[in-house]
C-alpha cells in the first residue's frame, strides 16, 4: 500500500499492520525542530501500533515494543501526540519497511523495520 492512509481508516489499518508485523525487529527515529533527530532502541520486537480514539489521548498513536515472553525485558513505548498523517513505507517488491507518523506540530516519527544480522531480506 502506498500513499497516506485516510484518517477514518487509521485504527483499522494500524490493527492490521500490527498483526502482519508482530515481533519484527524495528527501531523508532524521531525528527523535529525542537528535538532535532533522535533514535529509540534498535532490533526491538514490535508489539503493536495503535490509534487512541477516546479520552484525553484521542488522536494519539502509540508504538509499543516488547519481547514475545514476560521473561524478555525489552520494552519501549513511544507516543505520538495529535497525529495528522500516517504514511506506510514500502520497499522493493512492495514489502513493508515501516511507517511515518506526523504530529500536528510537524514532528515526524518513523518506525523502521530492521533485518537481523545474518538473515536474508524479505522477498514477498
Amino acid at each position: 500500500m502506498n500513499g497516506e492512509i485516510e484518517k477514518n481508516r487509521w485504527s483499522e489499518y494500524l490493527n492490521e499492520f500490527s498483526r502482519r508485523n508482530e515481533f519484527r525487529p524495528a527501531r523508532v527515529e524521531i525528527f523535529g525542530e525542537e528535538i532535532g533527530a533522535q533514535e529509540g532502541g534498535e532490533h526491538l520486537p514490535l508489539a503493536g501500533v495503535s490509534f487512541e480514539i477516546k479520552g484525553s489521548e484521542a488522536g494519539d498513536v502509540v508504538v509499543t515494543f516488547a519481547g514475545p515472553t514476560a521473561a524478555d525485558s525489552r520494552h519501549l513505548t513511544h507516543r505520538v501526540n495529535a497525529v495528522k498523517r500516517i504514511v506506510p513505507m514500502t520497499g522493493e517488491n512492495e514489502s513493508e519497511e515501516g511507517l511515518e507518523i506526523e504530529s500536528a506540530d510537524g514532528e515526524r516519527t518513523i518506525l523502521v523495520f530492521e533485518r537481523l544480522p545474518g538473515l536474508p531480506p524479505i522477498t514477498s
